[in-house]
This record gives C-alpha cells, sequence and structure tokens, in this order.
C-alpha cells in the first residue's frame, strides 16, 4: 500500500549479504507474493523486509565493469503492483595507472636541444578516473639531473641541463605516475625512457695527438701540440717528418667527423664550416750539413796506472796529468762536439778492466792488474746527428802499465 521505487548506494567490492535496502513492508503477509526481475536481478537477493547483495569470489561488484548503476525490478502479485529498484554503485580506487600503449620508450634528442624544452610526453590513466601526478625518480641519478617536470599533471617532461654528445651518448630516465589521493589506497606505476643523444656541431677540431690539460666526470680538454721537425740546409722537395707523429686533426663531434682541411696560416677549419678551426704551433730547426768527421787530436794516447790503496783509478799521462781523448770536429764552433760518444773496438781485449766516460777519461780497476802489464785499446767514437748515429770513427790507442815494480 502506498508503495515506492527503491533508491539505494552500495560501494563496488562490497561483501555478500551487504544490506542494500530495507523495504517498508512485510513480505511475509499471507497471500503476498514477492520477486525480483530485471537485468541485474541476480546482483540482489530478498531477505525477508531486506535486499541484500549477492556476490561471490567470482562475481565482485566492480564500477569499472557493470557501470555506474544496477536496476532491477521488485513485483508484488496480490496488488499485482511493480516498483523499480535503482542501485548508485559508489567508485572506490582499487584500479592502478597504466601508461598507454603509444606512449614513449626511446626517442632521439639532438644535444643541441635547449634547456627548457618540451623533450618528450608521458601519458598513464586510471580506469578509476583519478588524477595521475608525474615525477621522476631521483635514484636514476646522475641521468635524472637532465630532466624535470615542471607541471606535475602534465606528463610533459622538460631537459634542465645542457647534453653533451662527448660525455654522454645514452641516458635512461624513470617515470612515476601516481594517483593524486589522499586515501589509504594510493596506486602508482613507472615506465623507464630511454634518451639516445644526437651529436650536434658544437665542437672544434683538434689537433692529435691530444695534450691533456684538464679531464674530469664531464669535461675533457686538451690543448694542440707543437709539432717540430729539423731540416738540414740545401735539402729541399723531401717531406718533413714531424714529432710527435704527423701533423694531424679530427673533428671534436664524434659522431659527426666532418672533413678537416688544412691552411699554412696555422690553422685547421671544417669544410661544412670554416668558422669552426683550431690553430697548432709548427717548429722547423734548420740544421747545418755534417760537411766534416770528427778527428781525434793525435792517432795514439799514451797513458799510466799508479797501483794504490783505492781499487779504481783514473788513467795519467805524462806530467800527472789525467789522460782525456780529444776530438775535434770542425762542423761545431770552436771544434767542440757535445754529441760525440766513445765506444771500445770489438777487437779490443781487458775491455772489462777500463771505461770510458761521456768526457774522453779512462778509468781502470786497479786491482786487476798486473805490474809490467802493457795494454793496448783500441777507441772508436761516433756522434749523434739529426737523431741517429754516425758511422763509428776509428781513432785511439791508450797504454796502460803498472808502476809497483
Amino acid at each position: 500500500m502506498d508503495g515506492q521505487d527503491v533508491f539505494a548506494t552500495v560501494r563496488e567490492n562490497s561483501f555478500w549479504g551487504e544490506v542494500v535496502t530495507e523495504l517498508m513492508a512485510d513480505t511475509r503477509m499471507e497471500g503476498v507474493h514477492w520477486r525480483l526481475e530485471g537485468k541485474d536481478a541476480n546482483w540482489f537477493f530478498l531477505d525477508e523486509r531486506y535486499i541484500r547483495l549477492n556476490t561471490s569470489a567470482d562475481k565482485i561488484l566492480d564500477r569499472e565493469v557493470q557501470g555506474p548503476f544496477l536496476t532491477a525490478e521488485l513485483s508484488c502479485y496480490e496488488e499485482d503492483s511493480v516498483y523499480r529498484i535503482m542501485v548508485e554503485i559508489l567508485n572506490e580506487n582499487d584500479n592502478a595507472p597504466v601508461f598507454a600503449a603509444n606512449s614513449v620508450h626511446s626517442l632521439t634528442i639532438s644535444e643541441l636541444t635547449p634547456v627548457d624544452t618540451v623533450v618528450f610526453t608521458v601519458l598513464a590513466t586510471d580506469a578509476d578516473n583519478d588524477k595521475i601526478i608525474y615525477s621522476i625518480d631521483q635514484t636514476s641519478k646522475p641521468n635524472a639531473d637532465y630532466f624535470k617536470v615542471i607541471l606535475p599533471n602534465s606528463g610533459e617532461v622538460i631537459l634542465s641541463k645542457p647534453l653533451d654528445y662527448e660525455t654522454i651518448t645514452t641516458l635512461s630516465v624513470t617515470i612515476h605516475a601516481s594517483q593524486e589521493m589522499n586515501t589509504a589506497e594510493h596506486f602508482s606505476t613507472s615506465t623507464n625512457i630511454t634518451i639516445f643523444v644526437l651529436d650536434g656541431d658544437d665542437q672544434y677540431p683538434q689537433f692529435l695527438p691530444c695534450m691533456l690539460l684538464l679531464q674530469n666526470e664531464t669535461n675533457r680538454v686538451c690543448t694542440s701540440p707543437v709539432y717540430a721537425v729539423n731540416v738540414t740546409e740545401g735539402e729541399e722537395d723531401i717531406v718533413l717528418d714531424f714529432s710527435p707523429g704527423p701533423i694531424h686533426a679530427v673533428d671534436g663531434d664524434r659522431g659527426l667527423n666532418s672533413r678537416v682541411s688544412y691552411a699554412i696560416v696555422s690553422q685547421a677549419y671544417q669544410d661544412d664550416d670554416p668558422r669552426k678551426y683550431s690553430l697548432a704551433s709548427v717548429l722547423v730547426r734548420f740544421v747545418a750539413v755534417n760537411q766534416f768527421p770528427p778527428e781525434f787530436e793525435m792517432a795514439e794516447f799514451q797513458g799510466f796506472v799508479t797501483g794504490g790503496k783505492s781499487p779504481v783509478s783514473l788513467v795519467n799521462t805524462y806530467g800527472n796529468r789525467a789522460l782525456m781523448l780529444h776530438v775535434h770536429d770542425q762542423d761545431f764552433n770552436h771544434g767542440f762536439n757535445p754529441m760525440i760518444y766513445y765506444t771500445f773496438s770489438p777487437k779490443s781485449k781487458h775491455t772489462d778492466i777500463y771505461r770510458i766516460t761521456q768526457e774522453g777519461l779512462l778509468i781502470a780497476w786497479t786491482d786487476h792488474l798486473q805490474p809490467q802489464e802493457k795494454h793496448v785499446l783500441e777507441i772508436w767514437l761516433r756522434r749523434r746527428y739529426k737523431g741517429q748515429m754516425d758511422p763509428l770513427e776509428r781513432g785511439c790507442v791508450a797504454q796502460g802499465k803498472h808502476p809497483n815494480v
């Protein structure tokens, strides 16, 4: 009597038997028959005066599946009356956000991209239609330092520091998508983005070898070497053999490797951008021609060894003066060549007893000598010329005599 439609609410994921509504009628009256019918009637059952929820472990009430409303009809057969039942399913935060299938997973960015440029955008959706906020995982440093999110709800990721292909070519960053909720249920998800840095034309040519001036985690600074070569007077139409290595420069942009040209004005520049150039110094030394061989002042030198307490002694000559092998080289001022080297001839014996210094002094081990011995030593000399050793020059005979008799 005077019945009315039923309007109620129930939260999704509610358990079996939860009361949907209480009827203002006695469903146990004799002769009165009540029945639930309609599209969603299987979600409910009558329990005396109560309409209860009919769910199970395999039959979960989900707003995202069943929709926002459930509808059914309650029939009373004594009066032949039909009343509508409309139940709104209240949403709960029971779905995690998901990145869109077409979201970016890898991309290429030029190292010339300006800071504060939006380099990529991510998009995640939530079946509960919650707002999503995006953030960068700061544990992925130092790569994370290159990016930032200004507007958390936009999904736009901005370049925060300059890229440098010569320092790092690949970056990896993790983006989090979280629900903007103040509830106990707070879901999030993440995705990894790989960024490949494209080389840009921002480096000048570099002369090799690199003379390292500064190097740290982010920078490597080289200075150009000084190329040097010796040229002998009178030489012409020759290829100059520079040190350290030939004059050579490469494009500082390794990924571009633009062709490099050279000019005698002491610079190397890119063919496609002459404004990008580098300078190197070249030192050419002109060396006089080797016209005269070095000569001993005498064909034969005589020396004596005096025994004493010391096991080592200089070889002396007349006047109790140290024997010194004098050599004259007309290619040098005053005949003195500082690049003369002395060595014993392979034919010389007793070389285990004597040593010759760079200055031309002879040293003897006196404890290896016997009285009245006479030793003949043949000494060769040579000079260093243009980095090479001249052929040996033969020239000196020395005698040793023990005077302890």
